[in-house]
């Protein structure tokens, strides 16, 4: 179930496959060595992202009912869900184009025994060491385990609203008065919590390459 057919598109890490959805009884003979495609959970509309099959009926029967199945899946992101049968997809180079999610990087995690060092010394050194060796690039630390990262940016802004008449017999409207730029980052699995001051409220876009985000206030 490899025969696919790959070429680039958007600039924030999409691709577009031939791909269709597979019928129950294949979902079913899947191993889990076979490459499927299913919906990311984090975008709306039709991104698929790669996944292998868990073997596991009982948790389809579980998670849907016998009229509407469930498989579960394990996706390249390390997230294990259940995926309806009908949005299993695979390659194939008579199926409809469709949206894939490529990746960025691998993000990594490790012990780390230093003798001798205190923390911050041994993290700073090794920070430097990594850098000298990656480039700048790389930004945070570390683990035995990798995993892709998605290739699609997020800014993340703190907002401050007020509401405004419109001229109209309704009244009424609202418009962004202030806008802050707190942090950008990339899908990488990891979650990140702000609180927004009072008054004010957390946005998150996707980054679009071909717009100029980088201003503090607008």
């Amino acid at each position: 179930m490899n025969n696919e057919t790959r070429t680039p598109t958007s600039p924030i890490g999409l691709e577009v496959i031939t791909a269709r959805a597979l019928e129950p009884d294949e979902i079913r003979a899947l191993g889990s060595d076979d490459e499927i495609y299913v919906p990311d959970s984090d975008f709306s509309g039709p991104i698929l992202i790669p996944a292998r099959r868990k073997l596991d009926t009982d948790n389809d029967r579980r998670f849907g009912p016998d009229d509407s199945p469930k498989a579960a899946v394990r996706t390249v992101y390390h997230v294990e869900t259940h995926v309806p049968f009908g949005q299993i997809y695979v390659a194939d180079p008579n199926g409809q184009k469709m949206a894939l999610m490529g990746n960025s990087g691998t993000r990594m995690r490790m012990t780390l025994f230093v003798p001798g060092m205190s923390d911050d010394e041994a993290q700073e050194r090794f920070r430097k060491a990594m850098r000298a060796e990656f480039g700048p690039g790389v930004v945070e630390l570390w683990s035995l385990h990798t995993a892709p990262v998605r290739a699609v940016k997020w800014d993340l802004y703190e907002e401050r609203t007020e509401w405004r008449s419109d001229g109209t017999r309704n009244g009424g409207s609202f418009c962004v008065v202030e806008r802050i730029l707190l942090k950008r980052g990339v899908h990488d699995g990891h979650q990140h919590h702000f609180h927004a001051r009072q008054g004010w409220k957390i946005a998150k876009e996707l980054h679009q390459v071909d717009e100029t985000l980088s201003v503090e206030v607008l």
